[in-house]
């Protein structure tokens, strides 16, 4: 009988070779499908234990978690099952990560037993965490409190539900050194988990209220890159609650909410950004005199601003034109 050529390449060129046929680390494939390693091992018998004995081949995976009926336990059971082998076949590898569930408060799942066992799981191999997407219920996340991750460089976190007054707060993440990128997720609350801020460098939140943003930016004083989603206003927010941000180049404020009665006025009135080249900003965070506030904190911050992209203006882009005239500008109307 005769042997396909491609079955008399070394081991090592065929490892290769898979490895250019999945996603670019830190990229996640497919858990099933033709994209998937799972997919290498169903071709033969020598391809199925070239792919196990690969480590690279495993050292991304992407679950997702949905509210299951009663019947579907033993699909999760059995996505358990898969992702102890998948992580077991990555070796010493780094590992990126990607873990969702979304359980609703209320549901009679909450909180979900197995839940914590996919967190056991991958706690397991917390040393060798590097790019992880973590959005599990509340009531599971104390599983990776005080856990040692000493590669974990990028991050996107938070509750898969807004669950009010939780306590006590979490501190998580705080042994990892390499943290610098964070992505926080639309029901992530501040004073209900907190993060080793003052190592940030990236951060971007989907979802914050005006108190909870000069909250961060009091920690986290450090940062290069800054995206905030302000959803809704606040009572009252302390005078010079905002320090120096000495690093902070690109500052990025989006109106989420379904209000247009929010100003940042008093938080930008303390800030001072002495490095900024990029500012976005809702002309509603700038009210009453959004023209003002700019050119006031501009110079608080004694900062060279390159680019200036007003959202949601009622002004025209003439009138912002004639007060920044050498700035690169860009005015959105409402």
């Amino acid at each position: 009988m005769s042997t396909y050529p491609v079955l008399t390449l070394p081991p090592e060129v065929v490892s290769e070779i898979f490895e250019n046929f999945l996603p670019t680390y830190p990229r996640r494939p497919a858990l099933l499908g033709i994209f998937s390693p799972l997919f290498l091992c169903r071709i033969c018998r020598q391809w199925r234990q070239i792919a196990i004995s690969t480590p690279t081949l495993w050292r991304a995976v992407s679950m997702e978690l949905q509210e299951a009926e009663p019947q579907e336990t033993e699909k999760i059971a059995w996505k358990l099952r898969l992702l102890t082998t998948w992580l077991s076949r990555s070796g010493q590898c780094p590992l990126s990560l990607y873990l969702y569930s979304r359980v609703e408060p209320g549901s009679p799942l909450t909180p979900y037993p197995i839940l914590s066992q996919f967190l056991d799981a991958l706690v397991l191999h917390c040393k060798r965490w590097e790019h992880v997407e973590l959005v599990m219920p509340v009531e599971h996340l104390h599983v990776i409190r005080g856990r040692d991750m000493p590669l974990l460089r990028d991050l996107t976190f938070g509750p898969s539900a807004f669950r009010p007054g939780y306590k006590p707060p979490l501190t998580l993440f705080d042994r990892a050194p390499q943290l610098t990128n964070v992505v926080l997720t639309e029901s992530f609350v501040p004073a209900s988990l907190c993060l080793p801020w003052a190592q940030l460098t990236h951060l971007e939140a989907h979802c914050l209220y005006e108190d909870e943003c000069a909250q961060i930016l009091t920690y986290a004083t450090n940062l290069v890159d800054c995206t905030f989603a302000v959803c809704d206003g606040a009572e009252e927010v302390p005078d010079c609650a905002v320090p120096v941000l000495p690093y902070l180049q690109r500052f990025i404020l989006l109106h989420i909410a379904e209000t247009w009665d929010i100003s940042l006025a008093r938080m930008l009135g303390n800030v001072r950004l002495p490095a900024l080249r990029t500012l976005q900003v809702s002309e509603l965070f700038l009210e009453p005199d959004p023209l003002s506030s700019l050119k006031t904190l501009i110079a608080r911050s004694q900062c060279t601003l390159d680019e200036l992209h007003i959202d949601d203006a009622s002004l025209s882009e003439s009138v912002y034109r004639e007060a920044f005239q050498s700035i690169e500008l860009t005015v959105v109307p409402s």
